[in-house]
């Protein structure tokens, strides 16, 4: 997906296009499936093992090694939730990591996704 992304950035039109969804559809595929390995094996296993607060700071945790945009993580993982759901994310947010998302992390995310093609 890297490879046809790259690709696609240097000649947007044509065949590149085609390539990137269809290397976006492998890898959403595999993800798929990876994830749902995880929710039927990793996940009760943690609910045996981790105490809440352990399971509470693997967000932090996992936000502290990310390289990339974060704006773009935690902008895609709101998406999917309810009002009162990114309420409570959003409470539960370190102070720098809230501060970040409202005064530039929600207006990048915006500006990005509005950029976005619309089929």
């Amino acid at each position: 997906a890297e490879a046809a992304l790259a690709s696609w950035k240097r000649s947007p039109a044509g065949p590149a296009g085609d390539a990137l969804v269809a290397a976006l559809g492998t890898l959403g595929s595999e993800l798929g499936s990876h994830l749902d390995v995880e929710d039927a094996e990793i996940l009760p296993l943690a609910a045996d093992h981790l105490t809440e607060a352990e399971w509470g700071s693997l967000p932090g945790h996992a936000m502290s090694r990310f390289t990339g945009d974060k704006w773009m993580i935690i902008g895609l993982v709101r998406e999917h939730m309810s009002e009162s759901q990114r309420a409570h994310m959003l409470a539960g947010m370190p102070p720098a990591g809230r501060e970040m998302w409202l005064t530039t992390g929600a207006r990048a995310f915006d500006d990005f996704t509005a950029s976005l093609p619309r089929s």
